[in-house]
């Protein structure tokens, strides 16, 4: 894998933590220099400049955006298609939340993640029942991904505190019931 030795000042990337790094000193000459670089591989560059408010990564964030679009055309992809393949990872977000809030996870809670979030899309949009996922729009998925968010976060806080709320009513009456 390629990698790019890069100044530690050149690298804005608004306080956070890059993976694929490696802090060196340069050796100048035979002196080092008191200058800290980090090698990036290939992927700590695209994070990095994805992460950058720099006018030049601007430019290269178009790049890649240009780059992945004529690559999903080229096969066939239709966009949709491609938001249903990063739909996957938000679902896993929702279940890590789940899996590192709730004292002793068990299968309902997953479940019932997904059955809230679902109903919530279908109360929201005017439908009499809630909705399998697969039949949703590209636009109701993404909503659902986050309200499925939304209902891991307050089951987790409704477990660690005991808050004993519905999570189900608190969710549904935020979207329309």
């Amino acid at each position: 894998m390629a990698s790019i030795k890069v100044k530690l000042t050149d690298l804005q990337n608004g306080g956070r933590s890059l993976s694929n790094t490696k802090s060196t000193n340069r050796q100048n000459g035979g002196r080092s220099d008191t200058r800290e670089y980090i090698t990036l591989t290939e992927l700590g560059i695209y994070e990095a400049v994805i992460g950058s408010k720099k006018p030049q990564a601007k430019q290269f964030k178009d790049w890649i955006y240009n780059t992945i679009k004529q690559l999903r055309q080229s096969v066939g992809l239709e966009a949709y298609e491609a938001f249903r393949m990063l739909d996957k990872q938000k679902q896993r977000e929702a279940m890590d939340i789940i899996k590192t809030g709730i004292d002793k996870p068990e299968r309902r809670h997953y479940i019932k993640v997904n059955s809230i979030a679902n109903k919530a899309i279908a109360i929201k949009y005017g439908y009499p029942k809630a909705i399998k996922k697969e039949d949703m729009t590209p636009q109701q998925v993404a909503e659902r991904d986050e309200i499925a968010q939304e209902v891991a976060k307050l089951m987790t806080l409704n477990d660690k505190y005991g808050l004993d709320i519905s999570v189900s009513d608190a969710i549904y009456s935020r979207y329309g019931k």
